[in-house]
């Protein structure tokens, strides 16, 4: 399964094909221009059908990822909140000691300073909440195991499992049987069919790069998928997710509306149409998994890696560059802070397969970011302390030790008179507080970023364009020789699921693809998948009956049809006795 970005990349692609498409009759191209002439004009509609399958899996999900990233986002918020302060604090400050003279420069200099006392307790709260999502986020209980890898009948798996490995094909043309004309009903049906063609297709490129199936390499496959929608939204000018949430909102009903959606509605009709109830989960709350995805969307729009902050410049900047040690006395180090993984501008190592040993531990690692936060704020205020009234950083930094480990009484700034602001200015003083609360907001944006890392490294979130230049996820943009396939399920994979699998091989094996060593996803986003939707789309046109439904999660490869095992065979089987499903199957 494809992410959100990816299916978009296709639907784009498949309307450049169709524009430069021949072979085909005149009668032919007017209904094509028809079917996308609906899915431009009911956006929302044609968007909702091509994430069908995330609608589905969000309906029929126990809601933990829904309630992890609600409470990132809101944690994310309150920490943009802080940062933003501090950067406000500092735009006070240095306005403060570069004109000490100028009306209210010392009530606005006294106040940054005890506003900073208030951040700190604001980051106090903020700690204990980080340091509990990151308990909740560390078992990877967002990424449940995959029912046909746990070998539970049909009608135990959840309706989003179901819907990849069974009668893709048959539920488009419910789904346009259904459209009676109605432009948003042809919209949400041709997003469904490109949906479809995009899942078909880059699934396969996704086995192949992560080694097998979602079912049996479920955290790597997260990876992989997110990586390669990620690499679609930058290459292919998709909009972000925030401008799609705008495009879905009016089509998703509020919570509590008893009565169904029109799209809901319409999906429920087609699924019941082409699903046999007998042998399937029932069809869960279709509006519930909207209301899920639109939230997913608007969240990832809110947990964004913050701008870095700009240093010092013009005179503040000049005294600080000409004074040793950033203008600190010379027995004064530096504060040192963290390096961070990613690719960031901290200069650490880049991410590799190894970070992923980092989400098990209960201490280090990823977590030191939630207790930087309330560290660079003490020292930040204890330092501007110990330079006001001594002329020493380090005074002061002593002096609030307890303050840190939550011993001692919140540190309070020295307040200063207008010859004190004055002294302050005129001395190196004045530029070394500056420079200790830019410190402050590069390390607070160096904990966010460590954050914003960690939870694209569990899967919670997409990496941004900065992330997937490293080789974590660059692993997945250009397609690894691959001789034996699909790999076997590595039972220490939630520790190892940055490297490539060292299983050996599921029998009976297969290609996974028809994708060569080095392709980047543009092989099936610009060529494969909008091709298999252009000759699916024509086929209903010419009313040619269908024959084969394609596991859409491309379990057994690239085209292979849906398929189940044999009556009392598991998938641990050696070989798994594969049973092709013939097109009325469910």
């Amino acid at each position: 399964m494809i992410d959100y970005y990816a299916h978009v990349a296709v639907q784009d692609q498949l309307r450049v094909q169709i524009e430069a498409a021949g072979g085909m009759s005149q009668a032919e191209q007017a209904r094509l221009q028809d079917l996308f002439g609906s899915a431009s004009s009911e956006e929302g509609a044609a968007l909702i059908g091509l994430f069908v399958d995330q609608v589905l899996a969000q309906a029929a999900s126990d809601g933990t990822e829904a309630s992890l990233l609600g409470s990132a986002g809101a944690l994310w918020k309150r920490g943009s909140a802080l940062y933003g302060g501090v950067g406000e604090v500092r735009k006070v400050v240095e306005a403060a000691i570069s004109a000490p003279d100028a009306p209210g420069a010392v009530d606005a200099f006294n106040g940054a300073m005890s506003r900073m006392v208030g951040l700190l307790r604001d980051a106090k709260k903020l700690e204990s909440d980080i340091l509990r999502l990151r308990g909740d986020l560390r078992p990877l209980k967002h990424l449940p195991p995959h029912p046909r890898q746990s070998d539970l009948p049909l009608s135990a798996w959840g309706y989003g499992d179901t819907f990849l490995a069974r009668r893709g094909a048959a539920f488009a043309r419910a789904l346009f049987d259904r459209s009676g004309g109605d432009p948003a009903a042809t919209a949400l049906a041709v997003g469904a069919l490109v949906g479809y063609a995009g899942n078909i297709t880059g699934s396969a490129y996704l086995g192949h790069g992560v080694g097998g199936p979602r079912r049996s390499h479920r955290f790597r496959d997260r990876l992989a998928r997110n990586a390669v929608g990620s690499w679609c939204a930058v290459q292919f000018s998709v909009p972000g997710p925030g401008a799609l949430a705008d495009k879905l909102r009016s089509r998703v009903p509020a919570s509590g509306d008893p009565t169904p959606s029109p799209m809901a509605q319409l999906l429920a009709q087609a699924l019941q149409d082409t699903y046999d109830p007998a042998r399937t989960p029932p069809v869960p709350d279709i509006d519930l998994g909207l209301r899920r995805v639109l939230r997913q969307l608007e969240l990832y729009e809110v947990i964004r890696r913050p701008e870095l902050p700009q240093p010092l410049t013009g005179a503040l900047g000049a005294v600080v560059a000409a004074t040793s040690n950033g203008g600190l006395p010379q027995s004064q180090e530096p504060l040192l802070y963290p390096q961070s993984g990613g690719g960031t501008v901290s200069g650490g190592e880049e991410v590799t397969g190894a970070d992923t040993t980092d989400q098990t531990s209960s201490n280090g690692g990823a977590c030191g970011w939630a207790g930087l936060i309330v560290f660079l704020l003490v020292f930040a205020i204890a330092c501007v302390v110990g330079l006001i009234e001594e002329g020493d950083c380090g005074a002061g930094v002593s002096d609030v030790w307890d303050a840190l480990v939550g011993g001692g009484d919140e540190p309070e700034p020295t307040q200063v008179t207008v010859e004190g602001l004055t002294a302050l200015a005129q001395s190196p003083v004045g530029p070394q507080i500056a420079h200790r609360l830019f410190e402050a907001q590069l390390g607070l944006w160096q904990a966010a970023d460590q954050a914003f890392n960690y939870m694209a490294l569990v899967g919670l979130i997409p990496p941004d364009d900065l992330l997937i230049t490293s080789p974590l996820y660059g692993q997945f943009l250009a397609l690894p020789p691959r001789e034996l396939y699909p790999l076997q399920e590595d039972p220490m994979a939630e520790k190892t699921y940055g490297f490539d699998p060292s299983t050996p091989p599921e029998e009976p094996q297969d290609q996974p693809s028809p994708f060569g060593s080095g392709d980047d996803p543009s092989v099936f986003v610009v060529d494969k998948a909008p091709e298999f939707a252009l000759d699916l789309l024509l086929r209903i046109i010419r009313e040619e009956p269908e024959t084969q439904n394609l596991d859409a999660d491309a379990d057994r490869g690239y085209l292979h049809p849906c398929w189940t095992t044999d009556s009392g065979g598991s998938v641990h089987d050696d070989p798994v006795p594969v049973q092709v499903l013939a097109y009325d199957e469910t």
